[in-house]
Protein backbone atom coordinates (compact mmCIF):
# COMPACT_ATOMS: atom_id res chain seq x y z
CA UNK A 1 0.00 0.00 0.00
CA UNK A 2 1.41 3.42 -0.92
CA UNK A 3 1.61 6.31 1.49
CA UNK A 4 -0.93 9.00 0.70
CA UNK A 5 1.00 11.84 2.35
CA UNK A 6 4.71 12.66 2.10
CA UNK A 7 6.76 15.73 2.98
CA UNK A 8 7.58 17.65 -0.21
CA UNK A 9 9.22 21.04 0.39
CA UNK A 10 9.87 24.06 2.57
CA UNK A 11 9.40 27.53 1.08
CA UNK A 12 11.67 30.43 2.06
CA UNK A 13 10.74 33.99 1.09
CA UNK A 14 14.10 35.55 0.24
CA UNK A 15 15.48 39.06 0.77
CA UNK A 16 17.72 38.62 -2.28
CA UNK A 17 16.94 35.65 -4.51
CA UNK A 18 20.31 35.65 -6.31
CA UNK A 19 22.24 35.67 -3.02
CA UNK A 20 20.04 32.87 -1.66
CA UNK A 21 20.41 30.72 -4.79
CA UNK A 22 24.19 31.19 -4.65
CA UNK A 23 24.23 30.18 -0.96
CA UNK A 24 22.12 27.06 -1.40
CA UNK A 25 23.78 25.92 -4.66
CA UNK A 26 27.42 26.92 -4.12
CA UNK A 27 27.86 26.78 -0.33
CA UNK A 28 25.49 23.91 0.51
CA UNK A 29 25.86 22.27 -2.95
CA UNK A 30 22.14 21.69 -3.55
CA UNK A 31 21.39 21.46 -7.29
CA UNK A 32 18.62 23.50 -8.90
CA UNK A 33 15.82 21.21 -10.03
CA UNK A 34 13.19 23.68 -11.26
CA UNK A 35 12.63 27.40 -11.83
CA UNK A 36 9.31 29.22 -12.24
CA UNK A 37 9.06 32.86 -13.31
CA UNK A 38 6.35 35.46 -13.82
CA UNK A 39 6.41 39.25 -13.91
CA UNK A 40 6.05 39.51 -10.10
CA UNK A 41 8.08 36.61 -8.81
CA UNK A 42 10.73 34.00 -9.45
CA UNK A 43 10.90 30.67 -7.64
CA UNK A 44 13.94 28.41 -7.61
CA UNK A 45 13.64 24.86 -6.25
CA UNK A 46 16.79 23.15 -4.96
CA UNK A 47 17.21 19.48 -4.13
CA UNK A 48 18.11 19.11 -0.45
CA UNK A 49 18.36 15.33 -0.50
CA UNK A 50 15.11 13.86 0.75
CA UNK A 51 13.16 17.13 0.43
CA UNK A 52 13.11 20.28 -1.67
CA UNK A 53 13.74 23.87 -0.64
CA UNK A 54 11.74 26.48 -2.56
CA UNK A 55 13.50 29.84 -2.72
CA UNK A 56 10.78 32.40 -3.35
CA UNK A 57 11.80 35.79 -4.76
CA UNK A 58 9.40 38.72 -5.08
CA UNK A 59 10.07 41.55 -7.53
CA UNK A 60 10.96 44.81 -5.75
CA UNK A 61 11.00 45.40 -1.99
CA UNK A 62 7.85 43.44 -1.15
CA UNK A 63 9.47 40.92 1.21
CA UNK A 64 9.42 42.03 4.85
CA UNK A 65 11.66 40.30 7.42
CA UNK A 66 10.24 39.48 10.85
CA UNK A 67 12.16 39.59 14.09
CA UNK A 68 13.14 36.12 15.24
CA UNK A 69 12.45 35.46 18.89
CA UNK A 70 12.66 32.17 20.74
CA UNK A 71 9.05 32.47 21.93
CA UNK A 72 7.55 33.11 18.45
CA UNK A 73 5.29 30.31 17.25
CA UNK A 74 6.20 28.70 13.92
CA UNK A 75 9.09 26.91 12.27
CA UNK A 76 12.23 27.31 14.39
CA UNK A 77 14.82 25.89 11.99
CA UNK A 78 15.55 23.57 9.11
CA UNK A 79 17.76 20.58 9.94
CA UNK A 80 20.24 19.07 7.50
CA UNK A 81 21.55 15.61 8.35
CA UNK A 82 25.25 15.12 7.67
CA UNK A 83 27.62 12.20 8.20
CA UNK A 84 30.21 14.31 10.06
CA UNK A 85 29.18 17.62 11.67
CA UNK A 86 32.77 18.63 12.49
CA UNK A 87 33.91 18.13 8.89
CA UNK A 88 30.94 19.96 7.33
CA UNK A 89 31.19 22.73 9.95
CA UNK A 90 34.86 23.30 9.00
CA UNK A 91 34.05 23.23 5.28
CA UNK A 92 31.27 25.82 5.65
CA UNK A 93 33.41 28.03 7.92
CA UNK A 94 36.15 28.01 5.26
CA UNK A 95 33.51 29.34 2.82
CA UNK A 96 32.65 32.24 5.14
CA UNK A 97 29.56 30.83 6.87
CA UNK A 98 29.19 32.22 10.39
CA UNK A 99 27.92 29.76 12.96
CA UNK A 100 25.79 30.57 15.97
CA UNK A 101 27.17 27.54 17.80
CA UNK A 102 30.13 25.25 17.48
CA UNK A 103 29.51 21.51 17.08
CA UNK A 104 28.25 20.05 20.34
CA UNK A 105 26.60 16.86 21.52
CA UNK A 106 22.97 17.67 22.29
CA UNK A 107 20.51 16.16 24.71
CA UNK A 108 19.67 12.69 23.43
CA UNK A 109 23.03 12.13 21.76
CA UNK A 110 23.21 13.77 18.30
CA UNK A 111 25.99 16.20 17.41
CA UNK A 112 24.62 19.56 16.21
CA UNK A 113 25.68 23.04 15.07
CA UNK A 114 23.59 26.05 13.97
CA UNK A 115 24.04 28.82 11.38
CA UNK A 116 21.78 31.16 9.39
CA UNK A 117 21.14 31.44 5.67
CA UNK A 118 21.23 34.87 3.95
CA UNK A 119 17.56 35.40 4.92
CA UNK A 120 18.07 34.78 8.62
CA UNK A 121 16.60 31.26 8.48
CA UNK A 122 18.26 29.11 11.13
CA UNK A 123 19.78 25.91 9.80
CA UNK A 124 20.87 23.04 12.01
CA UNK A 125 23.50 20.52 11.02
CA UNK A 126 22.78 17.22 12.75
CA UNK A 127 24.79 14.03 12.96
CA UNK A 128 22.64 11.33 14.51
CA UNK A 129 25.23 8.56 14.74
CA UNK A 130 27.78 10.03 17.09
CA UNK A 131 28.19 7.02 19.34
CA UNK A 132 26.35 3.85 20.27
CA UNK A 133 24.15 4.69 23.26
CA UNK A 134 24.03 2.27 26.15
CA UNK A 135 20.76 0.48 26.67
CA UNK A 136 19.29 1.50 29.99
CA UNK A 137 16.57 -0.67 31.46
CA UNK A 138 14.04 0.96 33.75
CA UNK A 139 11.35 -0.64 35.83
Amino acid sequence: MSRAVRFDHVSILTKDLEESVKFYTQILRFPIIRTIESKNLKIVFVDAGNATIELFGLVGDQAKPIEEKWENVGIKHIALEVDDVENFYNELKSKGVRFESEPTVALGGPKIAFFKDPNGVTIELIQWKVYEPKIIWTK
